[in-house]
């Protein structure tokens, strides 16, 4: 039974990944129909009308990170429209880039595998420190895996990082786990 988070983290990536595909098909003039109701497509009518930041869909594994700073710029984009505040929002830029580590790493190199856990970890627990709710913060740090995992390339690899990690034992972060403090 230690697979038992696999079949409802997998339905996540899905639901994640699902949509993206281009609008030429659309007959609604750029719309969402109303009988459409399906999350992938309710995401896309959000990100059409600029109320949630468009996701990188592309076959890229990397995705676009311009500026260099090992988060995806869409990623960042969604960070930064986040009613959060600033310290939240280097706690969340922290997990975005393990995050992406974990997609990037070499699941058969040992010491790499163990430094993106620990940093994930180290993310993970500075994101619900800087929380006032830590039902919330364990509900943005799963919105930021979906995220980071939204292409079927990204969630394999996700996967395959998981796979690879499962059953490491590590002594959680020292502190609150903020790479800034």
């Amino acid at each position: 039974m230690r697979k038992s988070w696999l079949a409802p983290f997998c339905l996540s990536l899905s639901l994640a990944a699902c949509g993206g595909g281009d609008d030429s098909g659309d007959s609604g003039g750029g719309k969402t129909p109303p009988e459409d109701n399906t999350p992938a497509a309710s995401i896309e009518a959000l990100e059409r009308d600029g109320s949630l930041p468009a996701l990188d869909r592309s076959a890229s594994l990397a995705g676009v990170d311009a500026d260099g700073n090992g988060v995806r710029d869409d990623i960042q984009a969604w960070v930064a429209q986040l009613p959060a505040s600033d310290s939240q929002q280097q706690a969340l830029l922290q997990l975005a880039a393990a995050n992406q580590q974990a997609l990037l790493v070499d699941v058969a190199d040992e010491p790499a595998l163990r430094q993106v856990v620990a940093r994930q970890m180290a993310g993970v627990k500075c994101v619900v420190r800087r929380e006032a709710d830590v039902l919330n913060g364990q509900n943005i740090v799963t919105g930021m895996r979906d995220r980071t995992a939204n292409t079927e390339v990204r969630a394999r690899a996700y996967m395959r990082y998981m796979e690879a990690v499962n059953g490491y034992v590590m002594k959680s972060p020292d502190g609150n786990g903020c790479s800034d403090e």
